[in-house]
């Protein structure tokens, strides 16, 4: 689908749909002034029955009888101008996805949207990226595995905006961009977990680290992985008959030319390394403690975190940021195979720590500990690592908001407030120290699965604290928001949601 700015008048725009997105308590004479007069008054006379009064996800439709270009006219309220950024883009974000469902429903090829002559608090940047992320998640479907129909779906073509500032049609593209990246991390979560294995997840960086000389990609395999002393990752994949990754998957920028570069907020951000790490489940059964079937349906979704980790690398190099990034990801499968690591047996991880395992479902710690170490050994300057974790984190936070917890506070603060602008929830649980003792073994240096009752989320983050030494580091449980037992909003349908992938660009962003 194409996205185009123009400078089109309204009335001879040449779109089947026209959406108006419209602001609670502007008079609306004056957002269908644009309108025939007849039209007008129709319009006018149908807000009055059905009390339109543009509240956020308000709509309204109204046919033309052709009296303009477009055979159907939809107005899409979104709430009050005072809102902040982020509250406006969110009503942004989900008039977009109105506006593209309706018109879908419609069977139009070409969609226009008008947008208010005035928005406060938000930039036009922004305006345009969520426009974009609104139209094009809304349209994602996952239909691979569906039989072919003999008469396709009409697709839409084309939506046109009729605004053309310069800094909107950069936010445009650029949400254009993070929308790719969110739909790769999407069809790779929904794919069945017969199809995506670990070594599809390596393929899969491959071919992204192919596409550009920027980024480049090495791994080890299983038995590479035991010589080498990454315990976890190896224990973890023993009972399955898949062979298990550690994918290090890396972009570099390019160098600078004549001793110039972009310009950074702060210089010393060129020399950063960064690394992102994406917990690789393939499928998880539990391994010998093995799930509830209920619990294990939908466990192809254990590789949400290596998901999101390669839909960011995907559009990485278009994003261009000006320092070092590194994706990190632990690959494998959790199956009770018969070498499957036993309750009771001590693991060492790859900086030597030893961990006695009392359940073999709490396997996500394992391996993302392998990764935390051999990121450390790769001399990070930060870490972010983004897994579905535990279930823990549901209970407390709901299925829609992921966790967070970190041994830097403005590391913390600063992925809280890029997910905020990107428009995904995040909330801070505490990393509490005193809660450290109940991962005390009385034979290894820790076990992986707590003493108290309750506290999971905050006890598993305590767990990964113990492999970045003074790295600082942020823990990113997306085991709720990862994936949608129903639509979570107008662009997030039921499925994958490809969560963490615009809250990390825009963090990445924020640097530069």
């Amino acid at each position: 689908m194409k996205l185009i700015a123009d400078t089109i008048k309204p009335n001879q725009a040449k779109v089947e749909v026209l959406a108006v997105f419209a602001f609670k308590g502007t008079p609306l004479k004056q957002i269908v002034k644009f309108m025939p007069v007849a039209l007008q008054a129709e319009c006018l006379k149908l807000s009055e029955q059905t009390k339109f009064t543009a509240k956020p996800k308000q709509t309204l439709t109204l046919a033309t009888h052709g009296l303009l270009p477009s055979f159907l006219i939809i107005l899409i309220g979104l709430g009050s101008n005072k809102q902040s950024a982020s509250e406006i883009a969110e009503n942004i974000r989900e008039a977009s996805a109105a506006a593209m469902q309706t018109a879908s429903k419609y069977q139009a090829n070409k969609l226009g949207i008008i947008l208010p002559d005035k928005i406060n608090n938000l930039s036009q940047s922004a305006l345009g990226q969520a426009c974009a992320q609104g139209l094009i998640l809304s349209n994602y479907k996952f239909k691979k595995y569906k039989k072919i129909p003999k008469k396709p779906e009409p697709e839409m073509q084309e939506t046109v905006f009729l605004h053309t500032n310069a800094k909107f049609k950069q936010g445009l593209k650029l949400g254009q961009i993070v929308s790719k990246g969110v739909i790769l991390a999407r069809d790779l979560v929904n794919e069945p977990s017969g199809e995506m294995t670990p070594d599809k997840l390596l393929k899969t960086a491959k071919l992204i680290a192919q596409k550009s000389n920027l980024t480049s990609v090495k791994s080890f395999n299983k038995s590479e992985l035991k010589k080498l002393g990454f315990g976890g990752i190896a224990a973890v994949s023993q009972g399955s008959g898949e062979d298990a990754h550690l994918i290090h998957i890396k972009y570099k920028p390019e160098e600078r030319k004549n001793g110039k570069t972009e310009k950074l907020k702060n210089r010393e951000a060129e020399k950063l390394k960064i690394a992102l790490i994406g917990k690789g489940l393939t499928f998880d059964s539990g391994g010998l403690s093995i799930k509830p079937s209920d619990y294990m349906e939908n466990m192809k979704i254990d590789m949400a975190g290596a998901a999101a980790v390669l839909g960011i690398f995907s559009i990485l190099t278009q994003i261009k940021p000006a320092f070092e990034v590194h994706g990190i990801i632990a690959a494998c499968e959790n199956m009770p195979g018969p070498q499957a690591i036993k309750p009771g047996d001590v693991i060492k991880i790859k900086n030597s720590k030893t961990v006695e395992i009392l359940n073999t479902d709490a396997e996500g710690r394992l391996v993302l500990a392998d990764a935390l170490s051999y990121a450390v050994e790769q001399k990070i300057e930060r870490i972010i690592d983004i897994a579905t974790l535990t279930g823990a984190c549901i209970a407390a936070l709901g299925d829609d908001i992921a966790g967070i917890m970190g041994n830097n506070q403005k590391l913390v603060d600063d992925l809280i407030a890029a997910s905020r602008a990107a428009g995904e929830k995040i909330w801070q649980l505490p990393l509490e120290p005193t809660y450290q003792k109940s991962l005390k073994s009385e034979i290894a240096d820790l076990r992986n699965i707590c003493k108290m009752k309750g506290g999971g989320a905050i006890t598993a983050a305590l767990f990964l604290k113990q492999f970045v030494g003074k790295t600082p580091w942020a823990h990113l449980d997306i085991a709720g928001p990862a994936w949608a037992e129903k639509p979570i909003n107008g662009y997030t349908p039921a499925g994958a949601a490809g969560f963490g992938v615009r809250t990390v660009i825009k963090y990445l962003k924020n640097i530069n």
